[in-house]
């Protein structure tokens, strides 16, 4: 079952929505986690809003993208009473802007990646003069990375005289160590860039780039949906979660890599520091070191295999990250 399903019956929608919005419901559709509901003043989406309770000030964030011309994401919708959320069996969920004639980008073919850099770059510009005190302290993650770095670190140290001989692994955990010390020394040599004013610039990351929450419609305009993740951080974190979603089933290919921060540089220009801090994120991304935890403390062997996949397929972004570095 999804995280964030509706699971109430259609019969309730239909009351709740009735009840606290001004639409009469026509007619509606479960699709996937939500519900599309057609009503008499326009088509929205029933949601739940588990990781919405901030829902009011994600509201605001969209307002505010679409007032700087970024107007490519659904906007949530008030109730009669001004309020965001609907309270039901102590559940909450809320009613936003069902997006018509888009589908999903396909996690097969890059031809949506130029388009999406672009539409990144534009969201991302929309932050030039956001003040981020604006955001909830829960949403602010800028200092967050190198935290984790260490923590891997000091994971990583624990479990290294653990693990005696190649074939339980030891191998692997020389390449992590090696990974993280990339990572380090990437993100150090951002932090000096930023100590002078030319560091990575932060923004409101999206915070949830996979293929799901990037549609495209038949103008080849790209949409970005679901912000329940979004997080004050520096904007290569939405770079690199795009990338860490999509290339790793293609074998990482430096051609289409370029082309897509190509994309982004045009629109909104990347500065020397976040290659850098880009080649950190890359580096040491969190899905691969969950899976590193995961087989020291288990060791099934189809969980071996399935890190040894993984660990050449990481390898295959080496050449990659030393551009990265390099260009930093």
């Amino acid at each position: 079952m999804l995280h964030a399903d509706v699971t109430i019956e259609p019969s309730q929608v239909r009351m709740l929505v009735e009840t606290h919005y001004p639409f009469r419901v026509t007619r509606l559709e479960k699709v996937r986690a939500a519900y599309r509901v057609e009503t008499d003043q326009g088509v929205y989406a029933f949601k739940n809003a588990r990781k919405m309770k901030d829902l009011g000030f994600i509201a605001s964030v969209v307002e505010h993208v679409k007032k700087r011309g970024f107007t490519r994401l659904p906007a949530p919708i008030a109730t009669k009473d001004d309020q965001w959320l609907v309270a039901y069996r102590n559940h909450p969920y809320y009613l936003e802007e069902w997006l018509e004639h888009v589908e999903e980008v396909s996690p097969k073919r890059h031809d949506w990646l130029r388009p999406a850099a672009r539409a990144l770059a534009q969201y991302h510009a929309c932050f030039k003069r956001y003040r981020h005190s604006r955001c909830p302290s829960r949403r602010q993650e800028r200092d967050i990375w190198p935290k984790y770095l260490m923590a891997q670190w000091r994971w990583l140290s624990g479990v290294q005289s653990a693990w005696a001989t190649p074939v339980d692994g030891m191998e692997h955990l020389s390449f992590l160590k090696y990974r993280l010390q990339l990572a380090w020394q990437s993100w150090k040599r951002a932090e000096e860039w930023r100590r002078s004013g030319n560091g990575p610039i932060s923004v409101l990351c999206h915070g949830s780039l996979h293929h799901e929450n990037i549609l495209m419609d038949g103008e080849k305009q790209v949409w970005l949906i679901d912000y329940e993740r979004m997080a004050w951080d520096d904007r290569v974190r939405d770079l690199a979660q795009l990338m860490q979603y999509h290339f790793p089933r293609h074998g990482w290919p430096e051609q289409e890599m370029s082309r897509f921060l190509d994309g982004y540089h045009k629109e909104y220009p990347l500065r020397i520091s976040e290659y850098a801090a880009l080649c950190s994120r890359m580096a040491a991304p969190p899905k691969f070191f969950r899976l590193a935890r995961k087989v020291t403390a288990e060791r099934g062997t189809s969980l071996l295999r399935r890190w040894d996949d993984t660990v050449r397929t990481e390898k295959r972004k080496d050449p990659y990250l030393t551009y990265l570095y390099h260009r930093g």
